[in-house]
């Protein structure tokens, strides 16, 4: 590598996104999409591609792919169509995949969302329905091929090349699986193989125009990196995959169009690997899927989605932050699911004090998901709890020690807890009574303080809350100390 220093450049990165639709069977037969007894347990004839099997479509995959094209904003095909995809690969037993090359369901949408440092927005190139792949498991002496996830339905989201940095690339998946699961399309765990993702990335850069280049901005070839399984390795995918092709510029000085690679990402290396060069659209011989009709009924699927689709999450949290003044970290964890942001939405009415709620919740987050997930409690309680604490007729410190706890893992209803504990706020006789009788107790302390160190109160402070069981308020605790010792707040 020669010491030339880096050019002026700027990165590009376009992204395609495979989500396993949420569907009770695959996309192209009835054989079920998840469970199973077994490798190889869920297949049929017609998902392990034997002769003479023809495919039946998905009503449910069309429902939903349509549901996500609208999310996205496409323009939904009047007409719409499935190919052949020939390519020879052990794990695709047809020799093809199902999937839409001349005419996909969705295109031309648009995803906003909140990026590393601001706003930003992708293009959406396209939305289309396919067919997943089997699957080759590699050991040391052998390959093992897996068709239980053959044919399961498949959507594919393929943006345009609007992304400059790995933290937008990062910020961008995580909307578009919020999207995914905020609609109910995917369950889009990439852990689980339900959603991966393949950047394609190249630099554009700037060289003079005596360089023989012919163009202010010259780019490098594409790599793909292909079947990236997390978010993370996503963004550092692309932060390695600059700083390779910046570092051959370097070496060669060399630059312009080339061909395609495809590239896989090896996590214990940190690193991408060459592993062909990029097939083009005529290498794969599309040609229309003769044993499937053309749809003509996704624009009436795509009015009935809009009609049913509900506030949507980039909508929703720039909402929760101009309405209700929440801060913008507090809205995004309010708007990671559909369910937990309507649950807010509920507690929130039931207090009358949205940003006290939310930030109830947001420091409550694992109890406040297992009350939804196992419904331990509404968020109704929760709501109704907040009100009591916010007008001082129940203690925060035991509200948040011993109620909700309680709440969560026994579902006992908070005014049950406060009567059987006696938890109902102290009156100022009581705390009064307990400061005086803590001072009398600890004349060292005082002793200490009025030689000035007024910081040890803090101890006595301490002791008055345990001895109401935190039913006193603690400001007020602090100030009736301060005096009696002190003579002054």
């Amino acid at each position: 590598m020669t010491d030339t220093p880096d050019p002026e450049y700027r990165i590009v990165v376009g992204l395609e996104v495979h989500a396993q639709l949420r569907t009770r069977t695959k996309c192209f037969c009835a054989c079920a999409a998840s469970g199973g007894d077994g490798p190889n347990s869920r297949t049929c004839p017609v998902c392990l591609g034997l002769p003479g099997a023809l495919p039946v479509l998905s009503r449910a995959a069309l429902d939903l792919s349509v549901r996500a094209a609208v999310a996205l904003g496409c323009r939904i095909a009047q007409h719409t169509w499935w190919d052949r995809k020939h390519y020879g690969y052990a794990d695709l037993p047809k020799g093809y995949q199902i999937t839409q090359h001349a005419s996909p369901i969705g295109t031309d949408g648009l995803l906003r969302f909140e990026g590393g440092d601001g706003p930003r927005e992708v293009r959406i190139q396209r939305v289309h329905l396919e067919e997943d792949t089997g699957r080759s498991i590699h050991d040391e002496e052998r390959t093992r091929l897996a068709f239980d996830r053959a044919g399961i339905a498949l959507l594919e989201i393929v943006t345009e090349p609007d992304l400059r940095t790995s933290a937008d690339v990062r910020a961008c998946l995580l909307a578009i699986r919020r999207l995914l699961r905020w609609i109910g399309v995917s369950d889009a765990e990439m852990e689980h193989g339900q959603m991966r993702c393949e950047p394609n990335v190249n630099l554009h850069i700037r060289c003079s125009a005596d360089a023989g280049t012919g163009s202010a901005w010259t780019p490098t070839p594409i790599a793909e990196i292909k079947n990236l399984n997390s978010i993370t390795a996503a963004a550092r995918a692309v932060d390695y995959e600059v700083a390779r092709q910046l570092a051959e510029w370097n070496a060669t000085g060399t630059i312009g169009p080339g061909p395609r690679t495809t590239r896989g990402w090896s996590e214990s290396a940190q690193r991408t690997e060459l592993q062909r060069v990029k097939e083009e659209a005529a290498d794969y011989r599309f040609l229309p899927e003769p044993d499937l009709p053309v749809v003509t009924c996704a624009p009436e699927l795509a009015e009935a989605a809009r009609a049913a689709q509900s506030e949507l999450p980039d909508a929703r949290r720039r909402r929760y932050i101009d309405d209700l003044g929440l801060p913008a970290e507090v809205a995004d964890e309010l708007t990671q699911t559909l369910a937990l942001s309507d649950w807010f939405e509920r507690a929130a009415g039931a207090a009358d004090a949205p940003r006290p709620v939310a930030a109830w919740i947001v420091g409550n987050l694992a109890l406040v998901e297992a009350a939804i997930v196992h419904r331990r409690f509404s968020a109704k309680d929760l709501g109704k709890l907040v009100r009591a604490v916010e007008r001082g007729r129940v203690p925060r410190a035991a509200a948040r020690r011993i109620i909700l706890p309680e709440m969560a893992r026994r579902g006992t209803k908070w005014r049950e807890i406060v009567a059987r504990e006696g938890l109902e706020m102290a009156d100022d006789a009581e705390v009064a009574a307990a400061v005086r009788a803590t001072v009398d107790a600890h004349p060292d302390l005082v002793e200490t303080a009025r030689a000035g160190r007024p910081q040890v109160l803090e101890v006595l402070v301490g002791d008055v809350m345990r001895a109401t069981r935190g039913r006193a308020d603690a400001a007020m605790v602090r100030t009736l100390v301060r005096g009696l010792v002190l003579g002054r707040p």
